[in-house]
């Protein structure tokens, strides 16, 4: 997974198909967290879920971790390019009634004011 600040947004982007505990990702998340707060901005994470093929229990904890600390640090965070196999994954396990979700990034950023 890689981090791409955009505007006042940062996407993380999963590359291999799905989404597992990464220590590495962890640590580059708080210090991402660190940077924004530091700068006295909320900080805006939306998961890009375009390579994401399909989600499980280790990838949907990873998501509430990160959702967690983002909302910890008076954030946002959200998900985007969800496929059918995902979208229905979350709402199996009711986590679509926590995570926001947009069609793709242009969406996000549109629906977030920042286009």
């Amino acid at each position: 997974m890689k981090i791409v600040p955009e505007r006042i947004i940062t996407f993380l982007e999963p590359a291999d198909g799905s989404i597992t505990y990464d220590r590495e990702l962890n640590a580059e998340l708080c210090e991402t967290l660190e940077e924004v707060c530091d700068m006295r901005l909320k900080p805006n994470i939306i998961v890009d879920m375009k390579n994401v093929d399909e989600l499980h229990a280790e990838g949907l904890g990873q998501l509430m971790a990160m959702y967690a600390a983002t909302v910890a640090a008076g954030g946002y965070f959200a998900l985007c390019g969800l496929n059918a196999n995902v979208y229905r994954y979350l709402g199996t396990t009711k986590a679509d009634l926590i995570f926001r979700s947009y069609q793709n990034r242009d969406h996000a950023l549109h629906t977030l004011g920042t286009s």
